[in-house]
C-alpha cells in the first residue's frame, strides 16, 4: 500500500493521474480485475505525455530561420536563455547525483529472510529507476532543444558575416 501511496503522491500527479483509496485497497488485496482499468488509464496518460513531448519537439523543428531577421539583442536573449537552461540542467544533474549517492540498504535487505520485504525493496528500486529514466528523457529533450538553438545562432551569425562581407564599404 505504501508504494501505491508514494506513486499517487509523487509520480502520478506528473501525469495528471490519481488512483482513489478504494481502488488502491482492491489492488493491494489482489482483487480480480482491479488493476486492469488502472493500468489502461495509466498507459493512456503516459502515451499522451509522450505525444505532448513529441509535439513540442516538432514545433521547434518547424521554426524557419530563412525569413528571420535576428538582431544582436535577439541573439543575446537566446544566449541568456541557453545559459539559464544549462544552469537548470546542472541543478537537475546535481539533484540526481545527490539522490544516487544516498546510502543504500542493500546489504541489510539481503540479510532479511522475509521475501515481502525484499520484494518491496526491489519495487522501490524499480520505481527509482523509472524516475531516473524519465529525468534522462527530459534532459535529452532539453539538450536537443539547446543544440537546435545553437545551430540557429550559428546559422544567423554566418548569414550576418556573409552579408557584412558582401556589402561594399
Amino acid at each position: 500500500m505504501g508504494n501505491w501511496n508514494l506513486l499517487n503522491r509523487k509520480v502520478f500527479p506528473k501525469l495528471d493521474f490519481h488512483v482513489p483509496e478504494g481502488m488502491l485497497s482492491r489492488i493491494v488485496l489482489s482483487s480480480p480485475g482491479a488493476i486492469e482499468p488502472v493500468l489502461k488509464t495509466l498507459r493512456e496518460k503516459i502515451e499522451k505525455k509522450l505525444a505532448d513531448i513529441e509535439s513540442k519537439k516538432l514545433s521547434l523543428e518547424v521554426l524557419d530561420t530563412r525569413n528571420l531577421e535576428l538582431t544582436h539583442e535577439d541573439i543575446h536573449l537566446a544566449e541568456t536563455r541557453i545559459l539559464a537552461q544549462l544552469a537548470q540542467m546542472k541543478i537537475d544533474e546535481e539533484n540526481i547525483q545527490r539522490t544516487m549517492n544516498q546510502d543504500l540498504v542493500v546489504e541489510s535487505c539481503y540479510k532479511v529472510k522475509d521475501p515481502m520485504i525484499l520484494r518491496q525493496f526491489l519495487l522501490e528500486k524499480d520505481q527509482t529507476i523509472l524516475n531516473f529514466q524519465e529525468i534522462v528523457k527530459i534532459l535529452q529533450t532539453k539538450v536537443e532543444k539547446l543544440e537546435r538553438l545553437v545551430q540557429l545562432k550559428d546559422t544567423r551569425i554566418q548569414e550576418l558575416t556573409r552579408k557584412e562581407e558582401n556589402e561594399p564599404g
